[in-house]
């Protein structure tokens, strides 16, 4: 994940150059050369994968998915992570599981954050609270890295027109107004589709529901959705 910020580049990535895979935060001049690389993930011996970056005004916010709370041989199992850093690279909070309300290890994946000139969003796939299924959650983080509310669950309404079925791969955006997030699901005729859903800073939803935005009868994998300052891009 790549950000220019704070005069440079900033890269946050996953190297297991210690025997397991770990997240590192290495800043870059504007001519690409290395200022200093260090390792930010501190999970020792258990993979931490799939990193995010974003810069706010103290700096950088990292998210990413980890073992730790699984044990090695857990392939399967992941939970969202996040840690603040100031804009050396140092780190300003300790690293931080995101599922607050799921009191044991979980199948979570694709993590994804947000700066919105205050504060920070994060979404991720989850398969918690008992779904068979995975759905997109939310955490608010204040721009210090405390937590500002508990997880909200953002797709699997029924009454909303959400199936009962896999909601995977997010990818969050903020507009200067609200949130919006894409994702991959399943569509009224079966086939998976890409969705985009607006919420506000707390995770209440906007809107009449989600919106479909592709209709495809091939096979779609993981949306990236960017905003310009008038309009969506979405690939």
């Amino acid at each position: 994940s790549l950000v220019w910020a704070h005069g440079g580049w900033a890269i946050a990535y996953n190297d297991d150059r210690t025997g397991a895979h770990e997240i590192y935060l290495a800043r870059l001049d504007a001519s690409g050369a290395i200022i200093d690389d260090a390792r930010i993930s501190d999970s020792d011996a258990h993979h931490s994968t799939m990193p995010d970056l974003v810069a706010s005004d103290r700096g950088y916010a990292v998210v990413w998915n980890d073992r730790r709370d699984a044990g090695i041989l857990e392939v399967t199992r992941l939970n969202p992570y996040f840690v603040l850093l100031d804009t050396e690279g140092n780190t300003l909070t300790a690293n931080r599981r995101l599922d607050t309300n799921n009191p044991s290890p979980d199948r979570t994946n694709w993590v994804s954050i947000a700066w919105t000139g205050t504060d920070f969003g994060v979404v991720w796939q989850d398969y918690k609270d008992g779904g068979a299924s995975p759905n997109i959650y939310f955490q608010r983080i204040n721009g210090d890295g405390s937590f500002n509310g508990s997880n909200v669950q953002l797709t699997g309404f029924v009454g909303e027109g959400d199936p009962i079925a896999p909601s995977e791969w997010p990818d969050l955006v903020w507009n200067g107004t609200s949130y919006a997030v894409a994702w991959l699901g399943r569509a009224g005729d079966g086939t998976r589709q890409i969705f985009v859903r607006h919420f506000d800073v707390d995770g209440s939803r906007l809107g009449s529901g989600r919106i479909q935005v592709t209709d495809s009868p091939n096979t779609i994998r993981v949306p990236q959705l960017a905003w310009s300052g008038t309009d969506y891009g979405l690939t």
